[in-house]
């Protein structure tokens, strides 16, 4: 796609990092450890000793909560700069940066084309802080369901298949778009399993030290 499209892609990276990735990832930071309090907190009523513990609705939903919370600050936030970007500012932020009309016009069509996709990449992130204060094993094994399942395949398909230049963009919405998608549905499902096996006291947890449960 020519060295204008590396020019965008350098300066979408940054307009994405400044203005979606750092302060989704701040929300999850913050949420992963109010998350993770309230998990310390219900596993303590339950009691430590207990391997299967049965959690209720409410349980559930306090554990939950916080992230919860930041789901619903990152849709404020970001579903109106999302807008704001794609109809108003993002060509213009990104001549800014580059100095470079074409890299520019061609950063606002990255933009336009995928960024409704970091919405559910910010949503995601949220949701994945349950499992990443609860069950690390299991943030773990999400994460590499998705990258596995949907990520290597379309890397591979990059390399081996003669793409058509004229469906570059498809490609590129389909392979950095598609993959929040995928990973959106993945931790869904996830956390869904999460709660029902909570609910249904299918879920074994690890010991606790007795001087970290006093």
């Amino acid at each position: 796609m020519g060295s204008g499209y590396a020019t965008a892609w350098g300066v979408f990276v940054t307009i994405r990092w400044g203005l979606v990735m750092v302060p989704v990832n701040a929300m999850e930071a913050t949420s992963s450890a109010f998350v993770g309090h309230a998990w310390g907190a219900w596993r303590r009523k339950v009691g430590i000793d207990f391997r299967r513990a049965k959690a209720k609705r409410e349980d559930v939903l306090r554990i939950m909560r916080p992230a919860l919370v930041s789901v619903i600050i990152i849709l404020i936030i970001e579903v109106p700069l999302c807008i704001f970007m794609s109809l108003f500012g993002c060509q213009r932020f990104a001549f800014y940066l580059s100095g470079s009309e074409k890299a520019a016009a061609v950063t606002a069509h990255m933009w336009q084309t995928i960024d409704w996709c970091y919405i559910f990449y910010g949503v995601s992130t949220q949701l994945a802080s349950i499992l990443l204060a609860t069950r690390p094993k299991w943030y773990l094994y999400q994460s590499l369901v998705s990258n596995f399942a949907y990520v290597l395949p379309w890397a591979i398909v990059c390399q081996v298949v003669d793409l058509n230049a004229e469906d570059a963009w498809t490609y590129h919405s389909l392979v950095f778009g598609g993959s929040l998608v995928f990973s959106f549905f993945d931790i869904l499902l996830v956390l869904m399993l999460w709660a029902w096996r909570l609910v249904k006291r299918q879920d074994a947890f690890g010991s606790v030290p007795r001087q970290l449960g006093r």
